[in-house]
């Protein structure tokens, strides 16, 4: 078993967080308002504004190194490229959906607007994670997705 480069996995973190926010962008601007008036009800503060913004995108970036993380100790047992990223990104992406389906249960968002939003991010996570594996390395140098190294 090789070691967890976490550099790279710093680096892909870093990477899926940026392919999340361009793939994410778009549907929160078409649902933005929907959810702003949604999450209202249970809010102390309006959304969106500064402490929001800066709490969501560090969350969004702790997220994505988990998934790196998930990523890099996977290979191990399911070998570097798109399948184990594809792997990975579904796990975390399940793990989301999860919790919002509690959050549209217990009433506090629209089930359709939740489940648009898990139907969104399955495309946006899946993604993100293969394209932070695409520059993953493990620490005895070995590629990712380029085919071994």
């Amino acid at each position: 078993m090789r070691k967890v480069n976490f550099g790279r996995v710093l680096t892909g973190a870093l990477l899926w967080w940026l392919v999340v926010m361009v793939l994410g962008v778009p549907a929160w601007m078409f649902y933005g308002q929907e959810w702003q008036m949604a999450v209202a009800g249970i809010s102390r503060f309006p959304i969106p504004n500064t402490e929001f913004v800066v709490v969501f995108n560090v969350g969004v970036f702790a997220l994505g190194v988990v998934t790196m993380w998930l990523y890099a100790s996977m290979r191990s047992f399911h070998g570097p490229g798109p399948k184990t990223a594809a792997m990975a990104g579904l796990a975390v992406w399940f793990c989301l959906s999860v919790a919002d389906i509690f959050w549209a249960e217990l009433r506090f968002m629209p089930r359709r607007l939740v489940g648009e939003s898990i139907a969104v991010y399955l495309v946006a996570i899946v993604a993100a994670t293969m394209a932070g594996a695409w520059q993953y390395r493990d620490a005895a140098g070995a590629d990712s997705l380029r085919g071994g190294g």
